[in-house]
This record gives C-alpha cells, structure tokens and sequence, in this order.
C-alpha cells in the first residue's frame, strides 16, 4: 500500500515562493532617517523607476517592527504623506515626475521593500489599497534575519492534507524556538504545536516540546497528544500481509515526558513518565480473515514510570551538526500503578554527527525498543514514520521488538546556494517478537533523498521535503527541522 504525506506543503511553499514574484530592493531606515527613494535623478536616488516619466504604482511592504511614513510630493509640494504600519503593506499612486520619501517615525529600526508596478490600461488605483497578499508579507517578515539574533523566533502556517480515510484535513502548525534567557550559549529549545480537523469529524491537538534552562542544567524532553484519528492495522509481526486488516478508530490520550537533571558536562539523568490511553475502540473496513488484536481489543489505559540516562552535546537539535546523542531508559507499567497491563520497556537510541567540509554533515543513528510482558497492540514497538524508517507508513511493522539504524548525507546549503540544501539517505530495521525471533536476513531497507530550504538563518533551522522509497511503495514527508 503507497502512503504518503503531503500535509503543509502546498501552503508553505506557495508562500515562500510568492516572494519571488517581483525583484523587489531592501531598505533599512534608521531612527528618524528621511530615504529619497526616486524623483530627482541618478546620484541621488536610491531606487531606478523602470517607469520614469509616466505614472506608475509604487508597492511598499513593511517588513519591520516600526511603523513609517510615505511622502509623495511635486516641487516641495506634499500630496501624499501616509503613515505605513508594522507588517503591513500598501500601493501607492506615484504620478511621473514626482519624488517618493520613506521617513523613519520611532526610535527602532525600519525595514521596507520598494516595488515598481506599471498602471494597468491606464485604471487608477486608490492610494490606501491594501496588497492583496497578506501571507506573502507575513513569510517575508518572518524569513528576514531580526535585529537580534538571541531573539526568540515565532512562525505559524496553515496546513492542508487529504486521504481516503480522513477526506481533506485542515489544521494549523506552530513552531517556536528560543535559548534561555535571550543566551546563545545556552542550547535551543523548541515547542511544536499542532491542531487539525477532518471533514470526517477527526481531529486532533499535538505539542511536543525539549526545553533547555539557564546553562542548560535541566532539560525537559516530551510530547503530548490527544486525538480521534484512524490508524491502519495490518496486524502484528513482519509476516503481517501489505493490504491492512482493518482500520481503527479511537480516542488516543499520549502524554510522555523525561525530567532530567545535568550532572556532568552533557550528561543527564533523571525520571521518566509515560502515560497512554486508548479508548472508544472500534473496528472497520475489515479484511475477510481478520482477527483483532490479542491484548488490548477494546482499549487500555497504561502508566509508566522509569529512568533515563542521556548524553547530549548537541547545541541544535533541529540541525545538528557535530556531536553525540546517546539515551538508554526505561519505564515499567505495573497494575498497582493503575495500568491495565504489566509490562517493562527499555530503549536504546544511539545518533553521531559529524562535519565534512564546511557545509555537509554525516549524520547516523541506531535504535531499539525492546518490551516484556503483555504489551496492548498500540504500545508494541512501531516500525516507519517521518523520523526512522521513512517510506514506511507508522505501525506497518508492529511487534515487541524493534532494532533500526540509518545513515543520512547533508548538504547544508549546497555549494551554489545561500538557503538552499540536499540529502540522502538510507536505513534497515526489523521489528521481531513472540512468533519470530531476530534473523540477521530479516532487515528491511528503505533509501530516498530530500530537499531543504534555509527558514531561519540567525538559527540554522531548514525545512526539509523528503522522498522515501521502500520495496511497498514510497512516502512523502514535510517537517520543519531535520528527521533525526
């Protein structure tokens, strides 16, 4: 079966893209600066009317924080002076022969683009016409590098998907990244956010967050989900068929968090808490000779509590470039606990970074989650997904055991551009369990390659659109921010 993932792409990339639409200058003014922007020749302009002589439309978007004023005027007489607000923009009827003015009004630093648009059969446009596109100002605002590079960094976008299960979904995505106490030499943090809704009444809230204090002493690394969204099942093993068994539906409660404590340069340890629930279960489009799961039919609520040890030299995790991430935890549910079912977890997740040159980096990762006990059908060890295993739909392979590695190759940008990058990258796993043991020959490739688009430069943050290939089919994946 050929899933894929084309959530945000559409939305994002236009927006991106609509910047490029006409050759536009920048301009900074500073505190009280008067700019002659055209009217008075070459020398002493600042931008070249490809108009001169004739009437035109002057399009201005205020990229900065500050508002600022418009000047038109003909021999020292004013005809338009019109304050132009923060994040906003506007055309302005510019007569021919006359001068344009940008003033700085406040005592922060003005940014503004100036565009020549040629009249259109000569129809006559109201100068306080508001531009017709609000999202372009928006992401051309936020991909400008900010005065202040310890700045923390905000974007919202839109996200648009369909699938057959779900009809068209609509959401919003959020993400914020920032170091403690405005200092760069503390760690990144990040909060994602993510809210949807499916014209099938689906829907869905995830925040996932690894948030670093001063001197980076304590680091708080979780995710939590609640939504009502189907999963394919295929059943459990890597003897499972390729079409799935059922689609299931539920409420599903996730809320995972490791509180961890330095105590040693770049080392952690601390608890962790995992908490699941799986409710209002019920099963549909289910193939002929399907057999539900054995554990965890009707849903279950389950408690973790355990330890983790972490080594983490990382300064960004959303890029890493250089250096070691090495976890090994595990979380016991236990009846006396409140869970429905006894079971223990251990995890194992080893990645490696290292610079080639002065751009690229080669990145590796081995993984294992391994469990013990009567694990319900959606606690089992998950094969596929965005991060590990690309190309895999998430729960393709399910059993109690899974051991994974990948490799990827980053260019980071690529030699001929300043925002622009590439990758490649191939990974092997298996998941094993009750019914089949581990079989060196058992190994399940996948490879593809990505794109990556520099979104914020002060933070050496990239999008990434990534094209998996499996020996099932293939997977589209957009995220902010690298696979692992």
């Amino acid at each position: 079966m050929k899933k894929h993932t084309f959530r945000s792409i559409a939305v994002l990339l236009l927006a991106l893209a609509s910047g490029w639409s006409h050759a536009q200058e920048f301009f900074e003014l500073t505190p009280g600066q008067s700019m002659l922007m055209h009217g008075k020749g070459p020398g002493q302009d600042a931008t070249v009317n490809p108009f001169e002589g004739q009437d035109c439309l002057v399009k201005l978007n205020n990229l900065g924080e500050t508002a600022l004023t418009v000047r038109i005027q003909f021999q020292g007489e004013v005809s338009t002076l019109q304050e132009l607000p923060a994040g906003t923009g506007q055309l302005f009827l510019f007569p021919a022969n006359h001068e344009l003015y940008l003033d700085g009004t406040s005592a922060e630093l003005a940014q503004v683009t100036v565009d020549y648009v040629p009249m259109e059969d000569g129809e006559v446009v109201e100068r306080t016409k508001e531009l017709d596109h609000p999202l372009k100002n928006y992401f051309e605002k936020m991909l400008r590098a900010p005065k202040d590079p310890a700045a923390p960094k905000l974007i919202n976008y839109p996200t648009v998907a369909y699938a057959p299960e779900t009809s068209w979904e609509l959401g919003v995505s959020s993400l914020l990244v920032y170091s403690a106490n405005r200092d760069l030499n503390n760690r990144l943090s990040e909060v994602k956010a993510f809210t949807f809704f499916t014209l099938e009444n689906q829907y869905g809230v995830w925040l996932d967050h690894a948030l670093y204090t001063d001197q980076n002493k304590w680091f708080f690394y979780g995710r939590a989900r609640y939504q009502s969204f189907p999963l394919f099942y295929y059943g459990i093993g890597r003897e499972t068929p390729a079409e799935f068994q059922s689609l299931i539906l539920g409420n599903y409660t996730l809320l995972r968090e490791r509180l961890l404590r330095e105590t040693w340069p770049s080392l952690y340890t601390g608890l962790e808490l995992d908490f699941q629930r799986l409710a209002r279960v019920s099963y549909e489009n289910t193939s002929t000779n399907f057999e539900p799961p054995a554990i965890g039919t009707n849903g279950s609520t389950n408690l973790g509590l355990g330890w983790g040890l972490l080594y983490n030299n990382i300064h960004n995790a959303m890029n890493p470039r250089d250096g070691l991430y090495s976890e090994w935890a595990f979380l016991g549910y236990r009846t006396s606990l409140g869970s429905d079912h006894n079971m223990t977890s251990y995890l194992v997740d080893q990645r490696l970074y290292r610079p080639v040159g002065k751009n690229n980096v080669l990145a590796a990762q081995l993984y294992g989650q391994f469990t013990t006990g009567d694990a319900p059908f959606n606690m089992l060890s998950l094969m596929g997904g965005e991060s590990l295993m690309r190309g895999y739909y998430l729960g393709r392979y399910r059993d109690k055991n899974l051991v994974a590695g990948q490799v990827e190759f980053r260019m980071l940008p690529l030699p001929f551009s300043k925002r622009w990058g590439a990758s490649v990258f191939a990974a092997m796993g298996q998941v094993y369990g009750d019914e089949h043991g581990f079989e060196w020959n058992a190994f399940l490739p996948t490879g593809g390659a990505g794109i990556r688009y520099l979104i914020f430069p002060d933070k050496d943050i990239y999008t990434r659109i990534d094209l998996a290939y499996t020996a099932e089919g293939s997977g589209v994946y957009f995220y902010i921010g690298e696979a692992f």
